[in-house]
């Protein structure tokens, strides 16, 4: 897992800046890892579909900062809205890249090798199910 420590008078921009950066981070870690035996590999290594294997990136209060919680991404529907937008362009540049070669696979892109998830600890579907209390989600 990847931690990313924030501080109080971190901002929201730069914080969803260095989560991006962090989630391309353990993505390509992630396919790194997972990636098939080459020849110059020891023998007994196998490939793992990146599929299968799972990375979580975690933002987390530096230990020097007082505030109990991160400052940002503290809303749930900015933050989800950041997921949906870097899920989005990593969907954009897997198409991009089979579009321009005709479906041939080759060094693809981190948006054909990965899916990402967003966990927030305010997300909850609606418990009434009334527009209100219900979260983009939902």
């Amino acid at each position: 897992f990847w931690v990313l420590l924030v501080g109080g008078d971190d901002g929201e921009e730069l914080i969803y800046d260095r989560l991006n950066r962090t989630i391309h981070m353990a993505g390509e870690h992630l396919v790194s890892i997972t990636a098939p035996a080459s020849e110059d590999e020891p023998p007994g290594r196998s490939s793992v579909d990146p599929s299968a294997a799972i990375s979580f990136v975690i933002v987390a209060p530096r230990g020097d900062d007082t505030v109990q919680t991160p400052p940002a991404p503290a809303d749930f529907e900015s933050y989800y809205n950041f997921f949906l937008g870097m899920e989005d362009r990593l969907l954009d540049e897997c198409d991009v890249f089979w579009d321009t070669n005709d479906g041939e696979s080759g060094d693809d892109p981190l948006g054909c090798e990965i899916t990402i998830a967003a966990f927030h600890p305010d997300w909850k579907f609606g418990a009434t199910g009334t527009k209100e209390s219900c979260q983009p989600i939902d």
